[in-house]
């Protein structure tokens, strides 16, 4: 017999599966299992102490685990089992690489010291039949990492707090202790091995009710919901938030989210949070976003198969004013500054920076200014979650006079690009941001970092001003690809790809966890759009659909990344940076039930047909690649399945930080 917590009941299962002809309120059931229950609280005292003594027997001898979420601020919850994961403020320092982390990290394990008691924790590999069935789990192959069995969660209150707070469906109907028939779940995803962000594996079922994860158990009967998704032998992860996107930049806006969302969906992407700016490319306009961002999320919204938000580029003095509106109002919590633009063009073959961002003033006191707009909004905010800045790091004035050398002496192709744009560049940049964000408090995340020298100038920005909150970024193509495998002109983008001392220096940050945040910086273009001239070529490409393969297939196959650390960086991490957590990022009950089941031995090399994007070529062209999403489910409902989107574009605009009333 288990124990089973579920919206607002305790109810005991029988061993062969069936409900027990009794079940305790929930009401009653915490009063039992509290330090002093009394009679008084409507409690069998004997009969609940019965259950209670049963249930721990049956976890000790099964050696089984109970997976407990507790009662939390929204906005600093963490995913289930893990509690108070953020041990300091932001403005004290912390950032991604909590307590948590920090430990994690240095011990290799799942579970923490800094969870305080034996029954907050999840971990330990599990006994007995359950260690028996995963000699045969076909996903055993895939991640070769101990797998805790779920026995039962406990959810207090939470699951019901969560779904009154979020605006979610009502809770089950009861009355003084008399509980009506449990409602069925839409959507069951059963038999499939949990990659939960911070914890790891979990063997366990989840329920899926109102587009929310509604239950974690050892075992959801199939009948006991409208759909069933079987997940044996693979894994499920929560839904990627691929963070830096660029949804429109090259193409009509409203085409793009349609086709570039469907390739998000391929690589288990269920939220993209894309770049816009006003100036040249997107909408070709400038003006101020009080006219100009509802135009943009009208021309996304009905067309976009994820959710999707927005972070925006604040490019002339009126926007400036704006920040505020937008932070309260609109639901912009990130706001982007291009550093390199105070005296170039995108393409780079022009110096006549304000022309292409149609701008007034766009240099170091514009950022300076932005900088303490933005910790305004993020000090008064507080704790309903972070407004930040994120930074395109290169010098513009050195990027002018290494291009001149380059025209002039060589070399070309991308290995001259990469010259032009040394990483020199993005280390000076990086230090007079640092500077700058020093002296405004202002919350900032680096972006696409891509060599050794960002690196190494990022790691001396978080020493030297340990107080700042610094979230670092690199991407997909940094990771994957150098000047001398990335198909040539094709692979041309800003920061330019680089050396393979660089792309391993990269993955040794990603695995040591200095990286936050894996992104696929994805931006639609046609090959004609590159041409033959390099200085010329529309710099970017897609990659979206290689999120969660790419990380699976290199990070965790041939380098050892854990699985729990592959989700943090492509969902929890970027969800936490940016204000979604945890309705985004986990699959908590009471999160949005944004669910990817991934297959870890199906193998395919990448081609532009794999990729599901508008795209007609691709830089990744011919890697192989091993473990693909088989369902991309978004907010309970299969979204993407047998190599091809179902249904209508249904994805929504996301506010962010996510509210909380």
């Amino acid at each position: 017999m288990q124990l089973l917590v579920e919206g607002g009941d305790a109810v005991l299962e029988d061993d062969d599966g069936e409900v027990a002809d009794h079940r305790v309120a929930r009401g009653a059931f915490d009063a039992a299992v509290g330090d002093n229950p009394r009679e008084d609280d409507g409690v069998d005292l004997e009969r609940a102490q019965e259950h209670l003594e049963r249930r721990t027997v049956e976890r000790r001898e099964a050696g089984l685990v109970e997976l407990v979420v507790h009662r939390a601020q929204l906005g600093d919850q963490l995913a289930a089992a893990v509690a108070q994961t953020e041990a300091r403020r932001p403005e004290k320092g912390a950032r991604l690489d909590d307590v948590v982390e920090t430990e994690r990290r240095a011990g290799g394990r799942g579970v923490h010291r800094e969870l305080g008691r034996e029954d907050r924790h999840v971990g330990g590999p599990a006994r007995g039949r359950d260690a028996r069935d995963r000699r045969d789990d076909p996903a055993e192959s895939g991640h070769r990492e101990p797998v805790t069995r779920v026995d039962a969660v406990r959810v207090q209150e939470i699951a019901l707090e969560v779904e009154q707070e979020e605006g979610g469906g009502a809770p089950a109907d009861r009355h003084d202790g008399i509980v009506c028939p449990m409602p069925r779940y839409d959507t069951a995803v059963l038999n499939g091995t949990v990659i939960m962000p911070y914890v790891g594996p979990l063997r366990c079922d989840i329920g899926v009710r109102d587009g929310r994860v509604a239950a974690l158990a050892d075992r959801i009967a199939p009948g006991d919901a409208s759909d069933v998704v079987d997940a044996r032998g693979r894994l499920v992860l929560p839904g990627a938030v691929d963070s830096h996107f660029h949804i429109g930049i090259y193409r009509d806006l409203a085409a793009d989210a349609t086709s570039e969302t469907a390739s998000a969906l391929a690589g288990g992407v269920t939220t993209v949070l894309s770049y816009f700016r006003t100036g040249q490319h997107y909408l070709n306009k400038s003006g101020p976003y009080r006219t100009i961002f509802p135009e943009v999320v009208a021309a996304t919204a009905g067309h976009a198969y994820t959710d999707f938000g927005y972070h925006l580029g604040i490019m002339t003095s009126e926007q400036l004013d704006e920040v505020d509106w937008l932070v309260g109002e609109q639901g912009v919590g990130s706001f982007k500054y291009y550093m390199f633009y105070k005296g170039l063009n995108l393409t780079s073959d022009s110096t006549r920076g304000s022309a292409y961002t149609m701008s007034d003033t766009y240099d170091l006191g514009h950022l300076y200014l932005l900088m303490r707009r933005v910790a305004s909004a993020s000090a008064g905010n507080g704790a309903r979650g972070r407004v930040s800045l994120s930074l395109h790091c290169e010098q513009a004035e050195l990027i002018r006079v290494f291009i001149e050398e380059v025209r002039r002496s060589g070399p070309g192709g991308l290995e001259g690009y990469h010259r032009a744009r040394p990483p020199l560049t993005e280390r000076l940049s990086i230090a007079e941001a640092m500077v700058l964000a020093d002296a405004t408090r202002c919350p900032v995340n680096l972006l696409h970092l891509s060599s050794v020298e960002a690196l190494a100038a990022a790691a001396q920005g978080r020493r030297e001003f340990p107080h700042l909150d610094i979230r670092l970024e690199t991407t997909l193509h940094h990771l994957a690809l150098t000047h001398a495998t990335a198909h040539g002109i094709l692979g041309k983008v800003n920061p330019p790809i680089r050396t393979e001392a660089d792309r391993e220096a990269l993955w040794d940050a990603v695995v040591r966890g200095s990286i936050d945040t894996v992104v696929s910086d994805h931006a639609c273009c046609a090959e004609a759009d590159k041409g033959e001239d390099l200085w010329k070529a529309l710099p970017g490409f897609g990659g979206t659909a290689l999120l969660y393969p790419y990380l699976v297939s290199e990070g965790h196959a041939k380098r050892g990344l854990g699985l729990a650390r592959v989700v943090e960086l492509a969902s929890a991490n970027p969800a936490r940076a940016f204000g979604l957590y945890p309705k985004k990022g986990t699959l908590a009950v009471g999160s949005d039930a944004d669910l990817v089941v991934l297959d870890p031995d199906r193998e395919q090399v990448v081609t532009p047909d794999a990729l599901h994007s508008a795209q007609d070529f691709t830089p990744f062209a011919g890697m192989r690649v091993r473990g693909w999403p088989t369902h991309t489910i978004l907010r309970g409902r299969v979204v993407f399945h047998d190599g091809r989107v179902w249904g209508r574009p249904a994805g929504e605009y996301v506010k962010r930080p996510a509210p909380h009333s």
